[in-house]
């Protein structure tokens, strides 16, 4: 009979680890879900901060090309896409800038994507920057953002070519 006094002891002691364990990991999932929503928060935070340097340079974009392009803006939690979407007989052009976090939500990533359909010249189709949320240098993204709507506009005029320009010249926001 000590023999299964002594397995029931044994047994209760695993089952009162694998409890003791799980309760432990409970703990743990709720303290790091506790920090995440703490880093979501800050990331919201630097995202509606930083609408201040994006948005007046996006707006720029589209206002240059405003008879020329379509924007599609997305706003979705703790993330934020405009997809600008460029009218052409030869081309299929797409232009995707996006803000996000990392999947530890410590990083803000500012994404540029560049889609040219064909492709018959050489462009930046990707750029990436991340920034630590708890450092964001409103300088290097506002610098990353105009390094990337001029490379977009310099690849655009590549594309047309003077007589595109030449032809919308009178009727268009292009400059004289």
């Amino acid at each position: 009979m000590s023999e299964i006094n002594t397995l029931k002891e044994q047994i209760d002691a695993q089952l009162t680890a694998a409890a003791h364990r799980a309760e432990v990991g409970l703990q743990e999932a709720a303290r790091e879900q506790q920090e995440r929503e703490e880093r979501l928060a800050k990331f919201d935070a630097a995202v509606e901060l930083f609408c201040t340097v994006w948005r007046p340079r996006l707006e720029l974009l589209r206002n240059r090309f405003a008879e020329l392009v379509k924007v599609d803006p997305v706003i979705k939690p703790h993330n934020r896409e405009a997809t600008f979407s460029f009218v052409s007989e030869r081309y299929r052009i797409e232009l995707k800038f996006s803000a996000g976090p990392d999947y530890d939500i410590r990083n803000l990533i500012l994404e540029y994507n560049l889609l040219i359909i064909p492709v018959l010249i050489k462009f930046d189709s990707h750029s990436r920057l991340v920034q630590p949320l708890d450092q964001i240098d409103e300088r290097a993204v506002a610098d990353w953002l105009d390094e990337r709507i001029l490379g977009f506009v310099s690849t655009y005029v590549a594309l047309q070519g003077d007589t595109f320009f030449l032809e919308h010249l009178a009727r268009s926001s292009v400059p004289k």
